[in-house]
């Protein structure tokens, strides 16, 4: 995998895309988060920690971007997490740290978990010598920002979350 996040980044910059820029009913809804994710497994007080966490990150950080949450309709997710921790031990199961944090977003990113009716997880392992790509087009600067620098600072860890309308209709013809 090539890594071209630079580059989007600065066409998002070159663009002059406005950091206020207001979603539009099929655009998609973003958040990072930059520390370990927590499994289904952990303890409840566990989860409710990382769950406040990452959904005050996100009103903080990333909700102004954002006229019409929560969203109403049906919805895909997709959860993308990267660690450079190279420990069998310690790697996360995917599914495991998709379902608290798809709960935490209930009742600030849409109403119910119910409304994803797609969810893509998926996990890469970061080494000194791997990169992953991600496309910044259609993000608001800081949200591409916060993951330019989470990847400069080579933090252990990064979520990045996309929550986007899904037509359940076309979905069932496909």
């Amino acid at each position: 995998m090539q890594f071209d996040l630079f580059v989007k980044l600065f066409r998002l910059i070159k663009s002059k895309i406005s950091i206020t820029q207001q979603v539009t009913p099929m655009q998609k809804v973003y958040t990072v988060y930059d520390d370990r994710p927590i499994s289904y497994n952990a303890s409840t007080n566990s989860k409710k920690r990382y769950q406040t966490a990452i959904r005050d990150k996100f009103i903080i950080n990333y909700k102004k971007h954002y006229s019409n949450l929560p969203l109403t309709t049906t919805l895909e997710s997709r959860i993308i997490y990267s660690s450079r921790v190279q420990l069998v031990k310690d790697r996360a199961d995917i599914n495991n740290i998709s379902k608290p944090t798809i709960d935490a977003f209930v009742g600030c990113i849409y109403n119910d978990d119910k409304q994803i009716i797609q969810r893509i997880a998926t996990r890469y392992d970061l080494s000194p010598l791997k990169t992953i790509s991600i496309d910044c087009s259609d993000m608001p600067f800081e949200v591409a920002n916060d993951i330019n620098q989470c990847l400069l600072s080579k933090s252990v860890h990064l979520l990045v979350c996309s929550f986007a309308p899904i037509d359940r209709k076309g979905l069932m013809e496909a």
